[in-house]
């Protein structure tokens, strides 16, 4: 009977998971045409960036139990990459994938020593990796310092991701983000994903069976750095100015965290919840009043994570994808 319990939950998890995604991909796509508001569209958009952010942190921090503070490294080296190789010439599309790969170079660079850490040491050492290396870009000036990088004006059209209306770079995200969601779905269902969730249950157990744990520790690092190093790009080609400190500050990581644990961590759909419902939500409180009373509320959407961090993690600590899990089983015991 428990093993029925069992297959009977994750095939209702399965379900709800992709259930979840469509009606989430379905309100991305659909509202910006029934409520065509410029505020509202890039919300969306920076909402969708965070997903695939998110995502990315969750097979480190969620599949494999690597907590880390210092996604923003990440996050910045995509954006910097994106936004240095199209202001040369290389198309956005092609940008997007070395980003990615500049990201998760750097990531497989800095695990070696990171992944000697254990615990809260290990993501004290990631959030100190990512303040050195927003210090760093700050001060170099093939980077442009701190002045940050502007992109070049080229044709308007889908080679060069460059269009007069706002919605048509959310499209341009959402497939970005269908894509990645797929390619992760099947390396979390794959070895990789058993490997790592077993070393997150017990890394000691999971040595013990012959699970080279180090080297599945770096592959997550690798992928979870890859897939940030996406979305930093698809921020640089949307929003097309970038410094150290708005794409690689500490705040950009407190982010990713947030929805990803509101969501949820222990699946891919989590950040996607998370995202969807936090970022517009947080966008509008700092719009509105920052609008109104300016810098006197300067970072008021960062204590708009808080509180929902704090009360998910008092009343769900599973995120939210677990109040919908809870409130289906629920129904279907009716």
């Amino acid at each position: 009977m428990v093993g029925l319990r069992s297959l009977d939950l994750k095939s209702l998890r399965r379900s709800i998971d992709f259930y979840i995604a469509v009606i989430c991909f379905g309100f991305l796509v659909v509202s910006p045409l029934i409520y065509n508001n410029f505020f509202y569209i890039n919300a969306l958009h920076t909402a969708s960036v965070l997903m695939l952010a998110g995502v990315a942190w969750v097979i480190m921090g969620g599949y494999t139990g690597l907590i880390s503070f210092g996604h923003a490294a990440f996050f910045g080296l995509g954006a910097y990459t994106l936004a240095l190789t199209y202001n040369w010439g290389v198309l956005p599309w092609l940008g997007l994938v070395l980003g990615g790969c500049v990201a998760a170079l750097f990531a497989a660079a800095v695990s070696y020593p990171l992944l000697r850490l254990k615990g809260r040491w290990f993501s004290l050492a990631t959030l100190a990796m990512a303040e050195a290396l927003k210090l760093y870009f700050n001060n170099w000036d093939f980077v442009g310092g701190s002045r940050g990088i502007e992109l070049f004006r080229k044709e308007y059209g889908l080679e060069w991701i460059y269009f007069a209306s706002p919605i048509y770079y959310n499209y341009v995200a959402y497939a970005v983000l269908i894509a990645s969601l797929i390619v992760l779905n099947m390396i979390v269902k794959s070895r990789f994903g058993y490997y790592t969730q077993a070393i997150r249950e017990s890394e000691e157990t999971a040595m013990a069976v012959g699970i080279n744990t180090f080297r599945y520790k770096q592959l997550a690092m690798v992928v979870s750095g890859f897939f940030t190093g996406i979305a930093g790009a698809l921020y640089t080609i949307r929003f097309r100015f970038i410094d150290p400190f708005a794409v690689m500050d500490f705040a950009q990581s407190l982010q990713i965290i947030v929805i990803s644990v509101a969501g949820g961590i222990f699946t891919l759909v989590g950040p996607i919840i998370g995202a969807l419902i936090i970022t517009p939500i947080a966008e509008y409180v700092r719009a509105v009043l920052g609008g109104t009373y300016g810098a006197k509320f300067f970072g008021i959407h960062m204590l708009i994570y808080g509180v929902i961090l704090l009360a998910l993690v008092l009343y769900s600590p599973g995120g939210l994808h677990d109040v919908i899990l809870k409130l289906k089983e629920g129904r279907k015991r009716e």
